[in-house]
């Protein structure tokens, strides 16, 4: 998204403080993690019927640990253009309409946000949806700490409706760890009218469009048509183990999904995997219904019953997923005559009302009340009342619109500030590249094939994400926050966060989003300086204009979200580099 003219504004912190703002809400409580395991979310479009205007309905469900409040800022909308994300003023209901807890699961709180977004979806296209939350629990394995977010995009022509993928498997529960450890579960997602979906894990580990995922769990599997994923020794590559993966203590992994329909729709799904060894067993089904009692004619109404027993004889719970209000759960009543260990039963009455045309899976978990470690068991079945499930092994592929360049990964990916490093690009028609912008630096490319770009990346001071862009006779191509520079210890480094905007002073709401988002983590009567740096060959009264009234309306907006703050102005327009570009830094003194 980088052009020569263009404004970026960005926020930066010194370490210290940032590390022990983090510290202060990533504390593991007990046996619980804090803060966030997972989001997923479902977006929607009403097209324009009769006074109407046209909508889009956002529902996001934010899983944290117990005791443990959360919530998403506000989301972000984006519609490409030429295949890149831009993102879009004017629309209203940014802020989410409803914040809603549910207490009932034992392993998490979930937090279910909505939206109604109106006013800027005139133009037909492919938009996408975003929004974050802080924060990542400490200590994953598979990817550094962080906030937690979730994405979408829908294709928006004015006339028909349309909708993102939807995941309609339940949750995924703690893992004991064993020698044999063997888990599996399905992902469960499906597109519009009940269509099949792709699967792609998302590994990217920005906090832009894309992100934020993790690296590959060791020793799993993601079936790509199926959306069944594995955990297994027959899954382990090169030097992987189950034991030294998953043993030794508890340790968390983070799992990021991408659920693709035919037409190029997606939606993400964010899980943290929990595993630990535990002597506590798992809830154990004594009775499950017939598959076909699944199968429901609307209209009707039917009543199903699941029992389940613990080996250890501890208290037995249920959860099911999703919900509808055509779908009601009796109270959990242990049997009598008492059995050992006891036994426990829950009544599901399927009532689905006339002209209802809805097909998912449904899945209904068994879970204990063993304090140290939860431990459950779940059983998925196809639910099918006025429709059909798709089978999963038949999947209409999206079809090829261009032949230009793309991108499948980079090496490395993280970067210690203040060390140059040999950067590789991987993907197709990525031959006869230049203009090679990394950061708003034009980089020397060392070498160059249809499925590889190396370059050597310059020694950064400042931590951060990094934006890459370059054109190629086949077309060009961004890739937002392709690397992270991380801190290094020996470093006096500082952090910020990217965001695009266009050649103007107002802020976006994107750059609100994310001035909100860190003034929330600063100390009581912070001072803070909102510097605006111009850089380039020439630096023109005009880049000077702009980059003092950007600076001057980012902490202005900062002092709206924090009455305490203290803030004040400087101008930077010493700092030229070989490319054009404007910056405001938001720096805590």
């Amino acid at each position: 998204m980088f052009a020569k003219s263009k404004l970026w504004v960005g926020v930066s912190v010194i370490l210290a403080l940032l590390a022990s703002l983090f510290i202060s809400v990533m504390q593991p409580q007990a046996a619980q993690a804090s803060h966030y395991r997972g989001t997923f979310a479902t977006v929607e479009y009403h097209a324009p019927s009769g006074p109407n205007a046209a909508e889009v309905h956002i529902t996001a469900t934010g899983l944290t640990a117990k005791n443990r409040s959360g919530g998403f800022y506000g989301v972000s909308v984006y519609r490409s253009i030429d295949g890149v994300p831009t993102a879009v003023d004017g629309c209203s209901g940014l802020v989410a309409q409803t914040d809603v807890q549910d207490n009932g699961n034992p392993l998490f709180e979930i937090t279910t946000n909505t939206w109604t977004i109106t006013d800027c979806f005139s133009t037909p296209g492919d938009y996408t949806f975003e929004s974050q939350d802080c924060c990542r629990i400490s200590n994953i394995e598979n990817t550094i700490n962080g906030e937690i977010q979730f994405e979408a995009k829908i294709s928006i022509d004015g006339v028909n409706d349309s909708a993102s993928p939807t995941y309609n498997a339940g949750y995924m529960y703690n893992i004991a760890y064993e020698v044999g450890l063997n888990y599996s579960t399905n992902l469960g997602g499906l597109g519009q009218d009940n269509t099949s979906v792709t699967y792609a894990l998302v590994t990217n580990e920005d906090l832009v469009l894309g992100g934020y995922g993790a690296s590959r769990v060791p020793c799993s599997n993601l079936n790509l048509t199926t959306g069944a994923y594995q955990i297994n020794s027959t899954h382990c590559t090169g030097d992987e183990t189950i034991s030294a993966a998953f043993g030794g203590g508890q340790k968390f992994y983070a799992l990021k999904v991408r659920a693709t329909d035919a037409s190029g729709q997606y939606a993400t799904r964010d899980v943290l995997l929990n595993f630990d060894t535990t002597t506590n067993q798992a809830p154990v089904f004594t009775s499950v219904p017939a598959a076909s009692d699944f199968t429901v004619t609307p209209g009707t109404t039917s009543t199903v019953q699941f029992c389940a027993e613990d080996p250890d004889d501890d208290v037995v719970g249920f959860t099911f997923s999703p919900t509808r209000a055509w779908i009601t759960a009796s109270d959990v009543t242990a049997v009598d005559p008492a059995t050992t260990p006891n036994t426990y039963c829950v009544s599901f009455t399927l009532a689905p009302p006339l002209g209802t045309e809805d097909a998912f899976n449904f899945e209904v978990s068994a879970f204990d009340d063993d304090n140290a470690f939860v431990r459950s068991a779940s059983n998925i079945f196809s639910f099918q009342a006025g429709a059909v499930l798709p089978d999963p092994e038949v999947v209409t592929t999206q079809p090829q619109v261009s032949m230009g360049p793309s991108v499948t990964s980079i090496s490395p990916n993280q970067i210690l500030v203040g060390a140059s490093k040999e950067v590789k690009i991987t993907g197709i028609y990525l031959d006869r590249a230049t203009k090679l912008i990394v950061r708003g630096i034009l980089i020397t490319i060392k070498s160059n094939t249809n499925s590889e770009i190396v370059f050597e990346m310059p020694a950064q001071l400042l931590e951060g994400f990094a934006d890459i862009a370059f054109e190629t006779p086949n077309g060009n191509l961004t890739w937002l926050g392709a690397l992270h520079f991380l801190p290094n210890n020996n470093s006096q480094a500082k952090q910020y966060i990217s965001t695009f905007a266009g050649d103007k002073a107002g802020l976006t709401s994107k750059m609100r989003v994310t001035i909100a988002a860190w003034v929330k983590k600063l100390p009581q009567d912070a001072n803070i300086t909102c510097q605006g740096s111009t850089s380039g060959s020439k630096v023109t009264l005009f880049d000077k204009r702009l980059a003092s009234n950007r600076a001057k309306n980012v902490c202005v907006e900062a002092k709206k979200q924090r009455s305490d703050l203290i803030y004040s102005i400087e101008l930077n327009p010493s700092s030229a580099t070989k490319n054009s570009a404007r910056h405001v830094w938001m720096i805590q003194n």
